[in-house]
């Protein structure tokens, strides 16, 4: 719902006015301003998944997402979590520590690389995933109601993309010089 340029006879761009209802600008702002448009799709399904299936939980998103990162795919290291999740060190450091204090996942010595601990995920943490995760999927499912069979596995496509080449963007800034990544 992108806006449309309009010209002047002499070939000069108009901006065409702009609606005064909130909902329908920001529909057309986000019709050209994808990476914003996403941010904010992000923001809303973190608030949605906090307040349908998290509130009870005691856990934030983000813990949320580390616990069932660690969970997939685990044992993991602290760094794996920061690449996969795209967070920083510190938000990481915090929801790690957060999650061993509340006993749900544990640490161990990285016996391949002292310089790292793996993490797991404990017994009590794999009940505590286990009791969110219905409600997780059906938040899911409430969002994904919107889109036929195709849709989805366009917009999956069409994410990864996204994400491949925003990943290599970053990975080139960071390896240019820069010896520290910017803060997310």
């Amino acid at each position: 719902m992108a806006m449309d340029k309009k010209t002047t006879a002499s070939g000069e761009a108009v901006s065409p006015a702009l609606p005064t209802d909130l909902a329908t600008r920001r529909e057309l702002f986000f019709g050209d301003n994808l990476a914003f448009a996403i941010m904010v799709l992000s923001n809303m399904i973190a608030r949605n998944t906090t307040a349908r299936v998290l509130a009870s939980a005691e856990l934030t998103i983000h813990e949320w997402r580390t616990l069932r990162l660690v969970q997939i795919f685990g044992p993991l290291v602290a760094v794996d979590i920061i690449d996969t999740l795209a967070m920083d060190k510190t938000t990481v450091s915090r929801n790690i520590t957060a999650l061993y204090q509340h006993g749900f996942l544990e640490l161990h010595p990285n016996p391949s690389d002292r310089r790292h601990t793996l993490i797991s995920v404990t017994p009590a943490g794999a009940r505590k995933i286990a009791s969110i995760l219905p409600a997780d999927e059906e938040a899911d499912a409430s969002y994904e109601r919107h889109l036929t069979v195709t849709e989805k596995r366009q917009l999956s496509k069409l994410l990864l993309k996204l994400y491949r080449g925003s990943k290599q963007s970053y990975d080139e800034l960071t390896q240019a010089g820069r010896k520290r990544r910017p803060r997310a």
